[in-house]
Formats: structure tokens, sequence, C-alpha cells
């Protein structure tokens, strides 16, 4: 791309902004940068891209997902198009256990040389290259004019990627998180501790970091220090929210107490609630990603409503928007005793978090941070009091998981980084892109060949946007994409 398509790699991987970006990860302390092997280079801050790796599952068919790796210019505020490289991709269908084991041979060979800004010397295996090929007319030479780099510094995807695939813990193991030293709800430190006056967790230190097995940590200075968690899956799809704002919905459709009968209907309690909402939606202005419709079967089971604990879904920018909206409206409508008060007051911490992210830059100010943790220890403790207050009142409702704990983390590490700049709204889209792509060629093809259809068509697209200059500006709005994850458990 360096050689062949230098004006707009120029603009995808402009390296004015990167000493501003590597001088700022050192103030904050940035433990990623501990023992670096980028930092061996004298020059390592003004020649060193920080890149981005994502992996998810989407749906192209309607019995089989494809497994999409991706990578990018972390710093790049491009469409997903433009900023994302497509990697591989995959049918889940027909994936063994060794699938992916000769294609990660070479990623960690690419992303190896990467790091050392020159064509390697040796094959994936340690083995001369062979004669005549184009790795071997250019072993040992700089990889872009300039002697430009690339290290890994965010491995982005959802929990479901991070545990079924990297081998992080799963959210079910003892001890689920890689970053603290929680258990399960019955163990000595149970991430079910949400309020700060009752947790004993600690967060892991470098030395007690476990190996993870997988062959991207093999990539030099790649830990899973780089994995902390995505602000699209822990607040917004299938996230907090969505326990949240279903819970709410719940609550005031099932005004009155369970097993009473309710003086108004709840299909008719939801109509009027819908309508208030989209009247918040006009209140707030332009650029929200407004439902557009809103049923009982989103958040409940309208035929066993109390059997399973209330849950919004939605996708990922609809919930984003739709909290602020209906925060509106309940502001107006829950003003009975202490626990509505407390909803309301949840609702509006999550909301002002995510709010404070949207406006602030890449890296957080010290009151910006401080703010932030705020926010989150409000918003965690008032979630763990309804939690307690629905269990006492009979109301399956403000259910606690593992990604309440996981909030908690990402906050922390907003001091790193603000999550806005690495949360995978961008990355969904260019992993639905894949599946449309993957989808056109389907017909009449055998799954396990999807791959060898995808590439090509890939490649022709991306020459033809970057001949042209076909560059899409740089996003202002994050978290405006659509989210088009359906793979998460």
């Amino acid at each position: 791309m360096a050689t062949h398509y230098a004006c707009q790699f120029g603009a995808l991987f402009d390296s004015s902004s990167l000493e501003a970006f590597w001088t700022q990860a050192l103030e904050k302390g940035d433990d990623r940068l501990d023992n670096h092997p980028m930092k061996k280079s004298k020059d390592w801050m003004k020649t060193t891209f920080p890149l981005f790796i994502h992996g998810d599952g989407v749906e192209y068919a309607s019995k089989d997902s494809l497994m999409v790796w991706s990578w990018g210019n972390l710093i790049s505020l491009y469409g997903s198009l433009d900023s994302h490289w497509l990697i591989g991709c995959f049918p889940k269908s027909v994936t063994t256990a060794n699938t992916w084991t000769a294609p990660m041979e070479w990623l960690l060979w690419s992303f190896t040389a990467l790091l050392k800004g020159v064509h390697p010397l040796k094959d994936p295996w340690d083995k001369p290259l062979k004669k005549g090929t184009v790795f071997d007319h250019l072993q040992g030479q700089s990889l872009t004019p300039g002697n430009l780099r690339g290290a890994v510094w965010s491995i982005q995807g959802d929990h479901e990627f991070f545990s079924n695939v990297l081998h992080l813990p799963h959210w079910r193991n003892p001890n689920p998180c890689w970053e603290c030293d929680c258990t399960q709800a019955g163990g000595e430190k149970p991430y079910t501790a949400l309020d700060p006056r009752k947790r004993a967790f600690e967060k892991r230190s470098l030395e007690s970091e476990g190996v993870c097995p997988h062959i991207l940590f093999k990539v030099p200075g790649v830990t899973t220090r780089m994995v902390r968690g995505d602000g699209l899956h822990i607040v917004f799809t299938k996230g907090v929210f969505g326990h949240l704002l279903g819970s709410i919905l719940h609550y005031c459709c099932w005004y009155d107490p369970p097993g009473s009968r309710q003086a108004v209907l709840p299909s008719t309690r939801l109509a009027l609630l819908f309508a208030q909402i989209q009247k918040a939606y006009t209140a707030l202005g332009k650029g929200f990603t407004r439902l557009s419709n809103l049923r009982m079967s989103m958040f409940t089971d309208p035929k066993k409503p109390h059997a399973a604990p209330a849950f919004l879904t939605c996708k990922g920018a609809e919930a984003k928007h739709l909290a602020p909206a209906l925060l509106l409206v309940i502001r107006k409508l829950l003003k009975r005793d202490a626990a509505e008060e407390t909803m309301v007051a949840t609702l509006e911490k999550g909301c002002q978090l995510v709010a404070l992210w949207d406006e602030a830059d890449m890296f957080l100010t010290d009151a910006q941070f401080a703010t932030s943790m705020q926010l989150c220890n409000d918003f965690l403790s008032h979630y763990e009091h309804l939690n307690t207050w629905a269990l006492g009142k009979g109301r399956n409702l403000f259910h606690i998981v593992i990604k309440h704990h996981t909030l908690l983390h990402l906050v922390e590490n907003s001091w790193f980084l603000n999550p806005r700049y690495h949360w995978c709204f961008k990355s969904e889209d260019f992993v639905g892109k894949m599946s449309t792509l993957a989808y056109s060629v389907s017909m009449g093809t055998s799954t396990n060949r999807i791959s060898l259809k995808v590439a090509p068509k890939y490649r022709i697209m991306l020459h033809v946007k970057l001949t042209r200059g076909d560059l899409q500006d740089p996003y202002a709005a994050f978290g405006s994409f659509d989210d088009l994850d359906s793979d998460e458990d």
C-alpha cells in the first residue's frame, strides 16, 4: 500500500500525530509500554503506529456465521472500509480445530515484521525464503518509505471472542476475569459485588499475568493487557444498558406488584410509553438512531413476563440513543418512592458517563477521568441497590452479570485511552459489510470455498476505493454506525 497507493497511504497512516499520541501514553503511565520492544528504536515515537486487531463472528446465511479477522490503524478516524483491512474470514460451520493454525502462523510472521519495519529474512517457520519470490526480492528492505512501523496496541472483540477464540477466562470460569482476581458469585471475591465498599478483588500485577496459549500473544510486545474490553458490547449490545433499560421498561409495563391484577394492560402502558419516547427523541434533536418499534418481546416473554430476567435486545446504537430518551420520560413518570428515584438516578449516571466519553478527546483529562470513575461507581452502587430491591419484591429485574464487572475495568482503563476510540461500532460495521460480501458469493458455492470467493472481491473493492480516492471523511460522531453483531452468546 505504501508503495503503490502512496497518496492514500499518507492519509490513512498519517504520522504527524504519532509523537503526540505516544507522549500522552507515556504521561498516562500505560503499562502496555512496559518492556515493549518497539521502544528499542530511538525514533519509535515518530515512526510506530498503534494498531488494532479485531475478530468477531457475523451471520452471513440463515444457518451459518463467518469468523472475520481485521486490523488497522487505531488512530485513524476514517470509515470502516477505509480504516479496516481484512486479514481473513472463514465460515464457522466447517471450521475445525486446525482451520486457523496455518493462517495464524502467517499472522504472527506479518505483525512481527510490521513491528520491525522491514521485510522478513525467513519464512513463518524460520526457513529460508523461496528463491525468486516477491518475499525473496524484498527481504531486509524497509516496509515503507520513512521506515514506518506498527505495533499491536489494542485487541478488539466481544467477550465470546476473547474467551472462545483467544482462550482468555470464560465468564463461567471460577475466576472469570483476566484483569483481576475476582471469582464467581459464591466465591471469596464475587464479581457481583458492585458497590465500591464491598469489592474485594484486586487488579492483577504484570507478574501474575497468565500465559495465553493463542498464537496472537506470541507477537512481540503483545500481552493480555492489550485486551481491555469493548464499550459497545459491555454497555450497549447485550450489555449493562440492556439489563437496565429492559428492567425499567418491564417495571413500567407491569407497574403493579407481581401476582396482582394489572390495573392497566401492560400493552397499553407500553404503547403510551413508546409514544413519550418518540417525543423525547424529537426533543433531543437529530443524529439519533431511533427504535422504529418497541415490542414486549424485545425485553421479556409476554406470556411469562416474570420467568426470566428482563433484558432489552436491540442494536448497540439503538440502545445508546434510547437511554437519554427514556431518561427524559421516566424523570416525569417515576416519582413514587425511593426505588423509582434510584431507577432514574441509575439511568442518569449511565447517560452522563457515555456523554462524557462522547465529548472527551482521545485521552481524558484528570478531571474527566475522576468524573468517569465517580459516575461508574454511582451507577454500579445504584444498580446493586435495585437488584436487592427487586429480589425483595419478587421482581425478576436488574439482573447482575459479568458485564457489570467488566464495566468497572472499562472505566478504569479509560485513564489510558477514551473507550470511544477503541469500541467496536466501526468494527461491527466492517464485519457487516464482509457478511454482505460473503452472502453475495454464497449461491452455488460450497461452504469451505467461501473464503476463496470473498478474498478476490474484497481486493478488487479495495483497489477501486484506493485508486478513485474514494475515502470516507473522518467520522465526527463515534457510535453512529449500525451494530450488525448477531453472534454473541
